[in-house]
């Protein structure tokens, strides 16, 4: 399931580097990783330990109200990097 084409995949994302021996190694802790999670589907799980987010009828939630929004300077004053009026953020996806 995970192999070396994977791993030089996700090292092209992270922009990492590894030689043939390491990525390997990688492969194999990978595998192993996956091999782990998929034991979580073998766990029973009651659904009353675990309840809802939200206990009550979705009903109940508050109405939406319109609000005035802060102006752009003021909501923008601690962005390191801007364009215009909006957050400047570097490309990371291909």
């Amino acid at each position: 399931m995970v192999d070396i084409k994977l791993i030089d995949y996700l090292c092209k994302l992270a922009k990492l580097s590894f030689d043939p021996a390491e990525k390997q190694k990688m492969a194999a802790q990978m595998e192993s990783i996956v091999a782990l999670m998929d034991t979580v589907k073998e766990a029973e799980i009651d659904e009353k330990d675990f309840p809802p987010a939200f206990p009550g009828d979705p009903k109940d939630l508050r109405a939406d109200e319109l609000k005035p929004s802060l102006p752009p300077d003021e909501a923008l004053a601690n962005v390191p990097d801007r364009k215009y009026h909006f957050i400047a953020v570097k490309k990371i996806m291909e």
